[in-house]
C-alpha cells in the first residue's frame, strides 16, 4: 500500500514537536547565579569589544591609507602611460618623417641613375652632345 504525502508530512510533524518545546520551555528571566556570571564577564566582555573596536579601527586607517597610496599610484600610472604614449607618436612622426625623407633620397637617386643610363644609351648610339653631358648628381632630383 503506497503512503500518502499528507501523512509524511503529518510524521514529519509529530516527530519535530518535541524537539521544538525546550525552546518554548525557556525563561528570559535572570536567576542570581546566572546574574553573578553576567556581572563578572561584563568587564571582561568590554575589555574584548574595545580590543576589537581598536583592530577595526586600525585596520581600517590601514586601508584608508592603502587606498589613499593606491589612488597616488593609479596617477602616476595614468600620467607615466600618457606620458609613453606622447613619446611614441613623436617617435612615430619622427620615424615617418625620416622614412619619407629617404625615401625621397632614394626617389631621386633611382631618377638620376635612369637619366645616366638613358645618357650612356644616347652616347652609345652615336650622340656626341649626350657623351658630353655630366654625370646626373640625384641632389638635382630632390
Amino acid at each position: 500500500m503506497p503512503i500518502k504525502p499528507h501523512w509524511l508530512a503529518a510524521a514529519a510533524i509529530l516527530v519535530s514537536a518535541p524537539l521544538l518545546q525546550p525552546l518554548a520551555a525557556q525563561s528570559t528571566a535572570k536567576d542570581a547565579p546566572h546574574a553573578a556570571a553576567d556581572a563578572r564577564e561584563m568587564p571582561v566582555t568590554a575589555a574584548l569589544n574595545t580590543k576589537v573596536d581598536s583592530s577595526i579601527a586600525a585596520t581600517e586607517a590601514v586601508n584608508a591609507n592603502a587606498e589613499a597610496l593606491n589612488a597616488e599610484q593609479q596617477a602616476q600610472y595614468a600620467a607615466d602611460r600618457q606620458a609613453y604614449l606622447a613619446a611614441m607618436r613623436a617617435h612615430h612622426r619622427d620615424v615617418v618623417a625620416t622614412d619619407a625623407h629617404y625615401i625621397h633620397q632614394q626617389d631621386a637617386y633611382a631618377a638620376a641613375m635612369h637619366d645616366w643610363r638613358v645618357q650612356v644609351a644616347l652616347c652609345k648610339h652615336g650622340h656626341p652632345r649626350a657623351c658630353d653631358l655630366p654625370t646626373p648628381d640625384p641632389a638635382n632630383y630632390m
